[in-house]
């Protein structure tokens, strides 16, 4: 069976790291998901979305969360700060998506 996402849903992120923390939205979506009802461990999905739709969140202060945006956009490398602003190319990000089987826990003696 095959899914299509919704490109009005919403794709969050939080990264919780020693020396930076950080957490968004991306609201601009498309992509598509197999699901495989007899084998699960055969579903596949891929989920794009629009780096420029990028918002952060993380912080009370809306100014430090535009500016981490900003800090964001240029890392993707479509942001003010680069030369050519993704020129040429469209500034999507992807999530692929398989399902992995799990091992029982190794017995140690």
């Amino acid at each position: 069976m095959r899914f299509d996402v919704a490109e009005t849903g919403v794709v969050s992120y939080v990264i919780e790291a020693p020396v930076e923390r950080g957490k968004g939205t991306w609201t601009k979506l498309r992509g598509k998901i197999d699901i495989d009802a007899l084998d699960l461990t055969k579903t596949r999905g891929q989920v794009e979305m629009d780096l420029d739709d990028l918002k952060t969140s993380t912080f009370d202060d809306p100014s430090k969360n535009k500016l981490q945006t900003e800090h964001a956009h240029n890392w993707f490398e479509i942001g003010s700060d680069c030369r050519r602003q993704g020129e040429g190319r469209e500034p999507l990000g992807a999530f692929h998506h398989r399902v992995h089987r799990r091992r029982p826990p190794s017995k140690t003696r």
